[in-house]
């Protein structure tokens, strides 16, 4: 019978640093910046930069609006960052690959064959998501009701994406690679009320 073994090994290694501002309760800032590499991409691209920042305003605290028996809460902010994925890929998926191919008789002797079963990609590279959003929280009521408002845009760039491609020039007939963009934007709205207070417990209607 058949004899085969497996063993594949990956590694990924983050740094993270942030840094977080607030003044009066009313301004707040937050930077930070992420640092990532993985043994899963290409030699020349191993390591990406992915920041962020956000600042939020309390409007409610303000003195206009402090005591204010209407609004009880009342906050505007907006954020922008980007991210990294890998999902989806194999600890080897950036490297070629060579597997059995049959065998042929040659010299007297059966003779195993291999042939190429991936094409290396050393340029093969995170796939990132940039994403801004403004948004606004607010409470009324009592508390009773409170909500957000969010409006948000996204771009998803450099795709990672299996692709047929011509043999020759490459070995084989498929590749993994950085490919097109997705765009996604909207407004989102939630709503929040408490229809029933006790001392033990509320009914939410969300």
């Amino acid at each position: 019978g058949d004899v085969s073994s497996y063993k594949s090994d990956q590694t990924l290694v983050s740094f993270l640093g942030r840094i977080n501002y607030a003044f009066a309760n009313r301004y707040n800032a937050t930077l930070s910046f992420r640092r990532d590499g993985s043994s899963k991409f290409g030699a020349n691209n191993k390591w990406a930069n992915f920041p962020s920042a956000s600042v939020a305003w309390k409007i409610s605290e303000e003195d206009f609006l402090k005591g204010n028996k209407y609004i009880n809460d009342l906050k505007l902010r907006a954020g922008f960052g980007i991210t990294g994925n890998q999902q989806g890929l194999g600890p080897l998926n950036s490297v070629r690959l060579v597997g059995p191919a049959g065998t042929t008789f040659f010299g007297g002797a059966v003779i195993p064959n291999y042939a190429i079963t991936q094409n290396a990609n050393p340029d093969l590279r995170w796939e990132t998501r940039q994403m801004f959003n403004v948004g606004l929280d607010f409470a009324i009521l009592n508390n009773r009701l409170s909500g957000t408002i969010e409006y948000f845009n996204g771009d998803t760039k450099d795709l990672l994406f299996g692709y047929g491609v011509p043999t020759p020039p490459f070995p084989y007939n498929s590749i993994l690679a950085n490919v097109g963009t997705i765009n996604n934007q909207g407004i989102e709205l939630s709503l929040n009320y408490k229809a029933y207070t006790s001392r033990d417990w509320d009914v939410v209607l969300a």
